[in-house]
């Protein structure tokens, strides 16, 4: 029951302030300070195109813009004034234009099984709120999805917040398994105990926080375990492009999107199928709120989303996506965004291996979930070991936050997509703190 200092509020908003603001206030804190000198590898941001990114933007500005106003200087019959961009977005389901460049980019670089037309997408103010969009179109409020662990802890939130959906984890033995077969069994143990019907199953591909890509017969028995049990499967795949030449051997070597699979071929049902796709993390747009949901076999769903989110999809967005998309720099910058992100994990671990620090091997997203915690296993280590590192203004996740398995203690992730010197500073603060502490008893020297 939610406390009575909420009554004035929706049941729905009573649990929201009372249960999920509790957990994310020290977020809350930090974000709205007028002036920081915290450093924040905490929120998974990529800061390695900004530069170019930023000269981009103001292009695409300037030239959508320019284009208007000179179109509708030569045709002033065609009814489009200069001022499109300053009224409500075109279309249905995005943009059409927006739709059209959405489809080339993703039929060149997600391979898909079935090439990606533009009325098999719909878009949304960023990739998150495609999922709420996906989940207030599947389930009704207090039914649940699976999400295989470990998991970014914002899909909590996320599905609860205004669909009030139930997150149920499904946790392998160990963080070496959980992008393996065990999945499955994990899966179908949390489906049978679930405490209410399940709706789907979400994955993130690449894994937030492992860093690392599901291998194509993972993914191709997800889907027929969803097949199984009638759930649909939703791929969260923002980090599909920060793939990068990792120096450390990692099984999963490849990024295979659900969108290449052949679902035909599996005898599974493709109208229950779904992948999310956004610019945010793979080129440092996450101020640009847009994103994507494909379904190539599913246009009742297509047409739900629109109606739930397209409208809200700023045009300015639209502008900035659609060039950069169309732009003849496009895969120089993908693969300079590679070569930055190789560069500053080499740096990263090159100071974990260093100091003996156990950590996960990435080649995949924008950071590394490392066990810094010098004894794992004493009572509250991992998360004063953070508290630490906010007291000399450097921000990490606690890793219990993402759903490991109740084995796995002691982890932090480090967000490793900043400036170089940014990230140098980082690791010297954290080397500080590293230093205080005491290794007979495992906890930090106060």
């Amino acid at each position: 029951m939610a406390n009575a200092k909420f009554k004035e509020f929706s049941r729905r908003t009573a649990q929201n302030l009372e249960f999920i603001i509790p957990k994310i206030q020290h977020i809350i804190d930090e974000q709205t300070k007028k002036v920081s000198s915290a450093i924040d590898l905490s929120t998974a941001e990529n800061f390695l195109l900004r530069p170019e990114l930023l000269l981009l933007s103001q292009q695409a500005a300037a030239k959508g813009l320019e284009s208007e106003v000179n179109s509708q200087a030569r045709q002033l019959s065609r009814l489009l004034p200069a001022t499109q961009h300053l009224s409500y977005p075109r279309g249905f389901a995005g943009d059409p234009a927006v739709l059209g460049v959405l489809s080339t980019f993703l039929n060149t670089h997600f391979n898909p099984s079935i090439p990606v037309a533009p009325s098999h997408i719909a878009t949304a103010p960023g990739a998150s709120s495609c999922l709420d969009a996906l989940f207030y179109n599947f389930c009704d409020p207090g039914e649940g999805i699976l999400i295989p662990g470990p998991y970014w802890y914002g899909f909590d939130f996320l599905v609860q917040t205004r669909c009030q959906v139930v997150p149920i984890p499904a946790r392998t033995k160990s963080l070496s398994s959980a992008l393996t077969e065990d999945i499955i069994e994990a899966l179908q143990q949390a489906y049978e105990t679930a405490p209410c019907k399940v709706k789907a199953v979400l994955i993130s591909n690449p894994n937030n926080p492992l860093g690392q890509t599901y291998p194509q017969p993972v993914l191709e028995n997800l889907i027929k375990f969803c097949y199984q049990h009638s759930l649909h499967i939703v791929s969260d795949e923002v980090y599909a492009m920060c793939y990068f030449d990792s120096p450390d051997a990692v099984k999963s070597t490849l990024f295979t999107s659900i969108l290449s699979l052949d679902i035909e071929r599996l005898g599974c049902d493709g109208s229950k199928v779904h992948a999310v796709w956004s610019p945010s993390k793979d080129f440092g747009l996450t101020g640009f709120r847009l994103g994507c949901v494909i379904s190539q076999s599913n246009q009742s769903l297509i047409n739900g989303l629109a109606l739930a989110s397209t409208r809200q999809v700023s045009t300015l967005s639209n502008v900035v996506v659609q060039h950069l998309l169309q732009s003849a720099s496009l895969p120089t910058l993908i693969q300079t965004n590679k070569l930055r992100l190789r560069t500053n994990y080499k740096i990263l671990i090159a100071f974990l291996k260093s100091r003996g620090i156990e950590y996960i091997p990435c080649c995949a997203a924008l950071f590394v979930l490392a066990r810094l915690a010098p004894q794992p296993d004493v009572t509250g280590a991992e998360m004063l070991l953070v508290k630490r590192f906010r007291e000399v203004d450097v921000i990490v996740c606690a890793g219990s936050d993402y759903h490991l398995p109740d084995s796995e203690t002691g982890w932090v992730r480090i967000g490793f997509a900043v400036e170089t010197v940014v990230l140098k500073e980082a690791l010297t603060r954290i080397d500080s703190v590293l230093g205080g502490l005491d290794g007979a008893c495992g906890i930090l020297n106060t």
